[in-house]
């Protein structure tokens, strides 16, 4: 569709949800079965790509979300420990998913991301209440395990398998001098969780992580993500930014979970502002029509070093489909219309002209990619499926004309064909029923994955971003094809 995004014309602001019956319903197998999703071969819309890829149930990604983790030695015996689990163990040579192996610690941003897909599997796609019933469980092990008890409001930077007594902290609360992501993931989680239960303690701690988050984010010694070239304490980062901006929509899209009028209302509307602010005007560099990732922490620009060049499109494409929808939210055609623009951007240079998908980083004075160990995390290919299921549902920008027009369906075709081929294919040939979690510039197969983003979890495993571009996909998509 050109022109004024579809809401415009039906005044509906959100996705849809998915039915319980039809070619849709089978969306809850990604926890329950391993029957494949029906084909629709006949449909020409690109969400047959999207059914047609989910396959078999994708038993570790199961197993991190459940609440439980099973290491199974020698049967018997099974031990079996709360929480979830990022990072495992793959064993190419076993031809059963059983051949897994689970590392420890537990991360605080693991555990809530567990939250926030489980709850959402229930409250959207099915109602199942197994899903429910994980949910909780999750809950319940955050709430118990991670409280950092010295801060009512802090959260616990990981923990082992046993839970407090093993706790690890930053400086002096929660994550001081690293990301802070796991108090803003453990908000989202309780946000989600909130609209599936009811619980109101849920809401207590979302409406309370993200002042924490904030706080945190805005404190002079927090230091950069370990992505940035060069890390520094004082620094703004685009992720935080991004996540700000993820969850203020989330507080506030329809039905609002806020009362209306209330301080937590106007705190969250306030800082939902200042993300949009700051995502089209701090870290937007009219120069190269890109957005940076770090800045000084009075919000100029950092002008020497690889940091003053450093764009991580990754993050960027990320924040431009979240920015989408946060206009969806606000009926702000500028503001789509600018976001889904510098979406497209944004994935046309991340492009790789030669292998296929997206790089994660980009030098924009040498025009150089990013190119290590992880150059094409998956992640990073899963926000370019999202933005394009956005632009499909919504619209591509006012005035968009040919070549352009096709430009969503395309390219949702094209990474969605991608991202079979080099994330899920290599496991299915082994007998494991997951997907990679990256790889070099052409996702060589790795039977330990080298995460050069994050060296303490040389193995990590998906727990978060590939189930949430699942479901938002199925979201967005829905009864576009009928």
């Amino acid at each position: 569709m050109l022109g004024r995004p579809r809401w415009w014309r039906s005044r509906k602001t959100s996705p849809r949800r998915i039915r319980s019956g039809g070619d849709t319903a089978s969306i809850r197998s990604l926890e329950g079965s391993s029957a494949r999703l029906p084909m629709m071969e006949s449909c020409s819309h690109p969400r047959s790509l999207f059914v047609n890829d989910l396959g078999p149930l994708p038993l570790l990604f199961v197993v991190c979300m459940r609440g439980v983790w099973q290491q199974q030695a020698q049967p018997p015996p099974t031990i079996v420990y709360p929480g979830s689990a990022c990072e495992a163990r793959r064993i190419a040579s076993s031809p059963q998913p059983s051949g897994l192996g689970v590392i420890c610690p537990l991360g605080a941003g693991y555990q809530g991301r567990g939250l926030w897909v489980y709850s959402r599997l229930y409250r959207l796609h099915g109602k199942n209440p197994e899903h429910l019933s994980v949910a909780t469980q999750a809950f319940k092990f955050i709430t118990e395990k991670f409280r950092d008890v010295n801060h009512p409001d802090g959260w616990c930077v990981e923990t082992g398998r046993q839970g407090s007594s093993e706790m690890k902290r930053g400086e002096d609360r929660l994550d001081v001098g690293t990301t802070g992501y796991g108090t803003a993931f453990i908000a989202e989680g309780c946000i989600e969780y909130f609209r599936a239960s009811g619980d109101p303690a849920a809401l207590a701690i979302a409406t309370a992580g993200i002042r924490a988050f904030t706080a945190l984010v805005d404190d002079p010694r927090h230091k950069s993500d370990t992505h940035i070239p060069e890390p520094f304490v004082g620094s703004r980062c685009l992720g935080h930014a991004m996540i700000l901006l993820s969850l203020t929509r989330q507080f506030l899209e329809a039905p609002s979970i806020l009362l209306a009028g209330s301080e937590d209302e106007s705190f969250v509307q306030k800082l939902s502002d200042r993300a949009v602010a700051d995502v089209t005007t701090s870290f937007y560099r009219d120069d190269v029509d890109l957005v940076r990732e770090v800045l000084q922490y009075d919000y100029s620009p950092v002008t020497h070093g690889p940091n003053s060049r450093f764009v991580y499109l990754g993050h960027g494409i990320e924040t431009l489909w979240m920015l989408m929808l946060e206009a969806v939210r606000r009926e702000d055609t500028k503001l789509y219309d600018w976001a889904a623009t510098k979406f497209m951007r944004h994935v046309d240079i991340a492009r790789d002209p030669i292998h296929g998908g997206v790089f994660r980083g980009l030098d924009v004075e040498s025009h150089t990619f990013l190119i290590d160990a992880d150059c094409k995390v998956k992640w990073a290919q899963d926000e370019v499926l999202v933005g394009c299921a956005i632009l499909l549902r919504h619209g591509l920008p006012s005035g968009t004309t040919d070549p352009d027009a096709g430009w969503a369906s395309r390219n949702y075709k094209w990474i969605r064909a991608y991202m079979d081929d080099k994330y899920r294919k290599p496991l299915r040939e082994r007998g494991l029923p997951y997907v990679l979690v990256g790889g070099d510039r052409t996702v060589t197969f790795q039977e330990r994955y080298v995460n050069a983003g994050q060296m303490a979890a040389p193995s990590r495993k998906e727990n978060y971003h590939h189930p949430r571009s699942l479901m938002l996909v199925a979201e967005l998509l829905d009864g576009l094809d009928a």
